[in-house]
């Protein structure tokens, strides 16, 4: 089964939370807003897992090009049935009313979640019929946080479902036969040729911005800046965690490469020296850099570049 992965643009938002960088408010509130979906995911997954009759496959966060780039939080995928589902980690009084407008806590949202559900699923149902006419493509929205109140005052084509209602909705899908192997290859690879990468919508940081980073080491574990310092290694002093010197070098040119993702230069043994506040040498940063990473020989420094898990 695939795993969830968080988005590059949350993980670049994260980072520049974590080093004090986020520049409005507005920016902070898309960090939340990710993560909260983020975990909302990861919900389902968990349900899903947990209370689904099996055989159902579940691919996960599906980016696809149709007229234009559209997203598929989950497909459940069957011979005969596709379920597009999107999930939805609200926390408060959720309202949709006759005219297409979500509200949530007496705030309108921006655009139409179901009409976005059904287009992404027709796009999605052209996708299917074009592997297999016979192949029926449904869709639903799950609401999954456990604050959530949920109000639709008109009909919609996706199934609602509430948090108190997955538990059901999972257990009663369709008891389907596996699909055979060569059978979800050819599904996938149909898949593949309409995926796309999402990317991140925003420039994140340029080099004249490295300056405003906070500099030092946190841990990874609790994101505390309160660390001992050792001869190879850092433990965190409010967690207990310790990092060795490679991985701390490791973690920081991957951060560097999600911060300024447009600029690979950036990832040099100069701007790790300075982003860990010079707690380890430039030469063992080297070293570890040489090793991890394929260096680019400039006239007057160098660069590694870094291939992001």
């Amino acid at each position: 089964m695939q795993k969830l992965e968080k988005s590059d643009e949350l993980i670049v938002l994260e980072f520049m939370e974590k080093r004090q960088a986020l520049p409005n408010k507005k920016m902070e509130k898309r960090r939340k807003y990710l993560s909260k979906g983020y975990e909302g995911e990861l919900e389902f997954i968990k349900w899903f897992n947990e209370y689904q009759p099996g055989n159902w496959v579940l691919v996960i966060n599906y980016w696809f090009k149709d007229d234009y780039t559209m997203q598929a939080d989950f497909i459940l995928l069957s011979s005969y049935q596709w379920i597009v589902i999107d999930v939805k980690n609200y926390d408060g009084i959720y309202r949709y009313n006759g005219h297409g407008e979500g509200w949530l806590n007496d705030l309108k949202l921006n655009g139409d979640n179901f009409l976005t559900l059904s287009n992404r699923t027709n796009s999605i149902r052209n996708i299917a019929q074009g592997i297999d006419p016979h192949i029926q493509v449904t869709s639903a929205m799950i609401f999954i946080n456990q604050h959530n109140e949920v109000f639709i005052e008109v009909p919609v084509q996706a199934k609602v479902v509430k948090r108190d209602q997955l538990k059901r909705y999972l257990q009663g899908l369709p008891r389907v036969a596996p699909m055979p192997d060569w059978e979800l290859g050819d599904v996938i690879q149909v898949l593949n040729t309409h995926k796309t990468s999402y990317g991140i919508p925003f420039e994140a940081m340029a080099p004249e911005d490295f300056g405003q980073l906070r500099k030092g080491i946190y841990c990874p574990k609790c994101h505390e800046y309160d660390m001992e310092f050792r001869h190879d290694y850092v433990k965190c002093r409010n967690c207990g965690t310790t990092e060795k010197n490679g991985e701390i070098i490791y973690r920081h040119a991957i951060e560097l490469s999600y911060l300024f993702y447009k600029h690979p230069e950036m990832v040099s043994t100069k701007n790790i020296y300075e982003l860990i506040d010079e707690k380890i040498s430039k030469r063992t940063i080297r070293t570890y850099l040489s090793s991890y990473f394929k260096p680019i020989y400039k006239s007057v420094s160098t660069y590694f570049v870094v291939n992001r898990p």
